[in-house]
């Protein structure tokens, strides 16, 4: 079923010339077998695109579905030894890291979990060095890197984790304490959007894991929380999420060669609590909650080559 189809190109203003025009065509495919909301980003292992714990109905979910997008079929994966949702997700050497978050009833979770799609099976890895939910993480240079979240407050913290080592060391903490914010890898730095410390941020820090250290970018023009995030030939989407009780569908794209923000088409339907993954350079999007109920409906957009787009790798 196709949804929505809006060409933006180019912006605007100084940067419109060196801008890559980019337009997005939303398409929905085969939904999940279970509505839920979810944790972004989703692993990808392979092209497979694995959607893991979450929350329906009020429930945490232990369960795991495969989505084969060759295919457009779903399957069952193995279920996480424990149900677990607003966890940080990260995908280390072909392996899903499954790191904090939380079960309802019973609050914030330290606790760390790798499955290995390979053996199907999941092993308890290092804890984090103290109980968070609502986090983001993101590899780079063969470690993860837990960031921000909240255990009752909001938090600055990232630590990062050493898979040789199974250990985990403080960092330089994110100059904005947030939960629910979305995390991207460019150019082997993190970039950081997002959240909400009480009221929804469109804040943006860039984490360089050489120097240890922080930088502000310009903010989105939307402030948003709980939102999916991926990056695609030198940019940066972020997609829906909520702010101030609405239910955002919205899509803004951040072109990291001029450190500047584009709208981009709307998904079919708007959502928060969101996961979203890319293969081929193709950006999915899953599940989420309408502010109702929890859906199960996937949206994907071929990204294509942008033009103007040189000297820079998916």
């Amino acid at each position: 079923m196709k949804l929505r189809s809006i060409a933006w190109g180019a912006m605007l203003g100084a940067c419109a010339s060196s801008a890559m025009a980019v337009s997005l065509e939303w398409t929905q495919v085969a939904g999940m077998p279970t509505a839920r909301t979810l944790s972004n980003p989703l692993a990808v292992v392979s092209g497979d695109i694995y959607a893991i714990g979450g929350t329906s109905v009020g429930q945490t979910l232990a369960l795991s579905e495969e989505y084969h997008h060759g295919a457009d079929n779903w399957e069952n994966a193995p279920r996480m030894p424990v149900p677990r949702a607003d966890f940080g997700l990260g995908v280390l050497g072909g392996m899903v890291y499954v790191v904090g978050g939380e079960v309802a009833g019973e609050g914030v979770k330290a606790d760390v979990y790798v499955f290995d799609p390979a053996t199907g099976l999941w092993t308890a890895k290092a804890p984090l060095s103290a109980a968070r939910s609502d986090l983001t993480v993101a590899v780079v240079n063969d470690k993860l890197y837990a960031i921000g979240g909240q255990d009752g407050t909001y938090l600055q913290t990232v630590e990062e984790y050493d898979p040789l080592l199974d250990a985990w060391t403080s960092k330089t903490p994110m100059p904005t304490a947030r939960a629910n914010a979305v995390s991207v890898v460019f150019e082997g730095k993190i970039y950081v959007a997002g959240g909400d410390n009480g009221t929804a941020l469109g804040t943006l820090e860039v984490y360089n894991p050489l120097s240890n250290t922080w930088v502000a970018e310009p903010s989105m023009p939307t402030a948003r929380a709980a939102a999916g995030a991926v990056s695609v030939y030198g940019s940066i989407y972020v997609l829906g999420g909520s702010a101030n009780g609405q239910v955002l569908g919205t899509v803004e794209r951040y072109d990291a060669s001029v450190d500047a923000w584009y709208p981009m088409a709307p998904m079919g339907v708007a959502r928060a609590g969101v996961g979203a993954a890319v293969v081929e350079q193709k950006i999915f999007v899953f599940g989420g909650s309408d502010g109702v109920t929890e859906l199960n409906t996937v949206e994907v957009a071929d990204v294509g080559l942008p033009e103007n787009y040189q000297n820079q790798k998916p």
